[in-house]
C-alpha cells in the first residue's frame, strides 16, 4: 500500500516546536530574554552565546578570557556584552548578576557553563591523585556552579521565575569516562541541580543540567594534545587549537561513539541549552539532559580497562580493616559488627571517643588512630601504620563525613562558600585520599581487597558532595578492578523522625550490615555499585 500523503493544509493547525502556525520560518525563541553565559568566550559557551543572541536574547558573556570575550561581544549585536568573571570567586559572581540586573532590570536565564578538565598528566591513576589539582577542579566546577545558582536565584525569586542550566558531563552519569576529580565534580553538579530544582520550583525557577559526550572544544583538544606533549603543560588553556587538531579530536570522539554518523559539536550542546532555556521546556526541571548518542547506555566505550575478573574473595575474618569516622554512629556500629565477626579493626577519627570504643571491645580486636581525613598526611599515616601493624589492608571503609550546618543551608540563596568548601574537603577530598592511599598499598601486595565509601540521600553542599562520592566510586572501580580491588558505596537515608515514622525502615545499624556484606565474599562480584538503604524513599 502506498504511503499516505498528508496535504499541506492539514499541517497548518499543528504547533511546531517554538513556532505558532502564523509565525516566521525562523522564530526567535528567546526574544527579549536576559541571559548570562559563564565560560562564554569560546567552546560550548561561545556557541551558546551566538545561538541565544540569534534567538533574540540579550546576552552577557562571563569569562576570565578578556580578549576573546570582548572580541566575541564586539562581533555580535550591541545586545551582547562582556563581563570579566572568575566563577570560583563569590564577589565576581555577585558583581556579574548585580551588574546584569542593573543594566537590564532582571535576569531570565543563567547558563552555568564555565568549567575545567584539569591537568591530565596529574590524573591518570587514583594512586597519583594530586590534592591541589583536586581543589582547583572542585573550586571551579562545583563551587562556581553553586555560586551561580545561589546568586541567580536571589535575582529570580522576586520576579517569580527563571531558568538555570549547568554544564555537567557524561562523566557525571557513569564512571570510567574521565579523570577522577573531574568525574566527582560533574556528579556533584548533577546532584546540586536536582537539589536546587526541589527548592526553587516553588518560585517558578527551573533548574536543569546538560551532560555532553566529547565535544572538540579548545579545552578537550588541548587536554588530549597534552598526552602527546613531551614538556609539562600548565593546564587546559593553551590557546586556540588549529583546524587539524580539532578535526583529529572529532575523529577520535567518533571512534569512541555509540551512535555512528553524526559528529557532536558545540552547537549541538547550545541547541540543548536553547531548548531548556525556552518555553518549550516549561515543565522540565531537575533533569539531566544527556547528549551522548547513547554512550552511557553501553559499556563498550572510552575509559579505564576494566575487563579483569575480581581475584580475591574478601572474608570478614582477618586483620587490616580500617573504618574512618569510626568513633560514633554508623562507624561505631560497623566497628563493633566487624569485631564480632573476628576482624581486627583500625578506628580512624578525630573524636577521641574512638579510644574508649577500642578499649571496650575484645582484646586485640581494635586499635585507634587519630585521623583528619581532609589532610593527606593523616590518611597516609593511617594506611602506613595499618600496614606496619598488620601487613595488609583487607577493607577500607570511607565512612567519615560532615553534613554541614543545616541551619545555614536551608536555601540555596543562603549558601555559605566557606561551609561548602569544608563539606567538600571532608566528604570528597577525604574519600578520594582514602581510596588513593588504600590502593597505593594494596596494589603492590598482589591486589584484592575492598574499598567502601558512605554517601547519603539530603542541604545543597552535602548533596553535591555525596553525588561526587558516587561518581568517584564508579570511576575508581573502573580503574582498580584490574587489581582485584572492589570499590562500592552505601547510601543510607538521613534519618529524620518524620521520615523514619513514614517508612518504618532501618536504623543506622542497617549501614553496618551493608558494609559487612560488601566487604565479604558474598559480594565478590559487586563493584562500582551504590547500595541505597532508603526504604524506597528515593523512588
Amino acid at each position: 500500500m502506498p504511503a499516505q500523503v498528508i496535504p499541506d493544509k492539514t499541517l497548518q493547525g499543528l504547533h511546531v516546536l517554538g513556532r505558532e502556525n502564523n509565525s516566521s520560518p525562523h522564530p526567535r525563541r528567546l526574544e527579549g530574554k536576559i541571559a548570562i553565559v559563564t565560560g562564554g568566550a569560546r567552546g560550548i559557551g561561545e556557541a551558546t552565546v551566538r545561538l541565544f543572541a540569534r534567538h533574540g536574547a540579550k546576552v552577557v558573556i562571563a569569562d576570565v578570557e578578556d580578549t576573546l570575550g570582548t572580541a566575541l561581544a564586539n562581533s555580535l549585536s550591541p545586545c551582547v556584552t562582556f563581563v570579566h568573571c572568575d566563577v570560583s570567586l563569590e564577589e565576581d559572581i555577585e558583581n556579574l548578576i548585580s551588574s546584569t540586573v542593573s543594566r537590564y532590570g532582571r535576569l531570565d536565564i543563567l547558563f552555568n557553563n564555565a568549567g575545567v578538565l584539569g591537568n591530565q598528566k596529574k590524573h591518570k591513576s587514583i594512586v597519583d591523585f594530586d590534592v591541589d589539582e583536586f581543589d582547583n577542579i572542585m573550586r571551579v566546577n562545583v563551587r562556581g556552579m553553586a555560586l551561580g545558582i545561589k546568586h541567580a536565584a536571589r535575582a529570580m525569586i522576586p520576579r517569580g521565575g527563571g531558568c538555570i542550566i549547568s554544564t555537567a558531563s557524561v562523566a557525571g552519569v557513569m564512571g570510567g569516562l574521565g579523570p577522577h576529580a573531574y568525574t566527582a565534580s560533574k556528579h556533584a553538579v548533577v546532584g546540586l541541580t536536582k537539589n536546587a530544582a526541589c527548592e526553587l520550583g516553588r518560585y517558578g525557577i527551573r533548574v536543569n543540567c546538560i551532560s555532553p559526550f566529547g565535544v572538540a572544544t579548545p579545552m578537550l583538544v588541548n587536554a588530549w594534545r597534552s598526552h602527546d606533549d613531551e614538556e609539562e603543560e600548565t593546564g587546559f588553556n593553551f590557546g586556540i587549537p588549529c583546524q587539524q587538531e580539532t578535526e583529529k579530536t572529532e575523529e577520535l570522539v567518533r571512534g569512541l561513539a555509540n551512535l555512528k554518523g553524526p559528529t557532536l559539536r558545540a552547537k549541538d550542546i547550545a541547541e540543548a541549552a536553547l531548548y531548556l532555556a525556552g518555553d518549550e521546556s516549561k515543565y522540565v526541571s531537575g533533569h539531566n539532559l544527556v547528549v551522548d548518542g547513547g554512550v552511557t547506555t553501553s559499556r563498550n566505550c572510552v575509559g579505564f580497562e576494566s575487563t579483569y575478573f575480581l581475584k580475591l574473595l574478601v572474608k570478614a575474618g582477618g586483620k587490616g580493616f580500617i573504618v574512618t569516622g569510626g568513633a560514633k554512629g554508623i562507624g561505631e556500629e560497623t566497628v563493633r559488627l566487624f569485631a564480632r565477626h573476628g576482624a581486627t579493626v583500625v578506628i580512624a577519627d578525630v573524636d577521641m571517643a574512638g579510644v574508649a570504643l577500642a578499649d571496650s571491645l575484645l582484646p586485640n580486636s581494635a586499635t585507634f588512630v587519630r585521623c583528619d581525613v581532609s589532610l593527606e598526611e593523616d590518611i597516609e599515616n593511617l594506611v602506613d601504620a595499618t600496614i606496619l601493624c598488620y601487613g595488609r589492608i583487607v577493607m577500607f571503609f570511607n565512612n567519615d563525613g560532615v553534613g554541614g550546618d543545616d541551619t545555614n543551608h536551608k536555601s540555596i540563596v543562603d549558601l555559605d562558600v566557606d561551609e561548602l568548601k569544608r563539606v567538600m574537603q571532608v566528604n570528597v577530598r577525604g574519600a578520594t585520599l582514602g581510596i588513593k592511599h588504600a590502593a597505593r598499598v594494596i596494589i603492590p601486595r598482589g591486589g584484592g581487597g575492598c574499598i567502601i565509601s558512605r554517601t547519603s540521600v539530603a542541604p545543597h553542599a552535602y548533596t553535591a558532595s555525596m553525588h561526587a562520592i558516587v561518581g568517584l566510586t564508579k570511576n575508581t572501580a573502573c580503574e582498580l578492578g584490574r587489581y582485584g580491588i572492589r570499590v562500592s558505596s552505601i547510601s543510607p537515608l538521613v534519618f529524620h523522625e518524620l521520615i523514619e515514622q513514614c517508612l518504618n525502615s532501618g536504623s543506622p545499624g542497617s549501614a553496618d550490615i551493608a558494609a559487612l556484606y560488601l566487604a565479604s565474599g558474598e559480594a565478590k562480584y559487586v563493584s562500582g555499585h551504590n547500595l541505597v538503604l532508603d526504604g524506597g524513599f528515593c523512588n
